[in-house]
């Protein structure tokens, strides 16, 4: 099995739904990681072409405080796909119901989470800068129509 990295020629050879599947995602998570332009960029996606498989690396970018949303919109790999997910109201309830049905189980996902995951140190004395619930409240925000006002 050969695997490479998706280059900007190989962007349309992905399935429309996948490239509207991850480009929502790195939306709601504020991934701005993933771009990619016809002058080059950095993916972060593999492209399996006998497969015609994509495979996605890579969230390290999550709930990143400095994310840029004009960034996103000018450089994400599927950009392309951006005002005709918006622009659709059956496109924003699928995807909202996807949401919903992702964070429904919150909590389950929460206690799962290995305590060595929120240290930055294997003694497990210094906890990262991340909140639990400032991450839920990042990911609540499908549920304002701020979220998707994508002009």
């Amino acid at each position: 099995q050969r695997i490479m990295e998706l280059s900007f020629t190989q962007v349309s050879e992905v399935p429309d739904e996948l490239r509207k599947d991850v480009f929502c995602f790195d939306w709601w998570i504020s991934n701005g990681d993933r771009n990619l332009t016809e002058r080059g960029g950095n993916p972060n996606l593999f492209w399996e072409p006998d497969k015609r498989k994509l495979v996605v690396i890579d969230h390290n970018q999550a709930f990143d405080k400095d994310f840029c949303p004009e960034d996103f919109f000018e450089y994400h790999v599927f950009r392309d796909f951006s005002s005709g997910i918006a622009d659709d109201l059956f496109e924003r309830e699928s995807y909202t119901s996807r949401f919903e049905e992702a964070l429904s189980n919150w909590g389950e996902i929460r206690a799962s989470l290995p305590d060595e995951w929120l240290f930055s140190d294997q003694e497990m004395t210094l906890e990262i800068d991340l909140s639990l619930d400032r991450l839920l409240e990042h990911l609540q925000r499908f549920e304002s129509a701020d979220f998707w006002n994508w002009k």
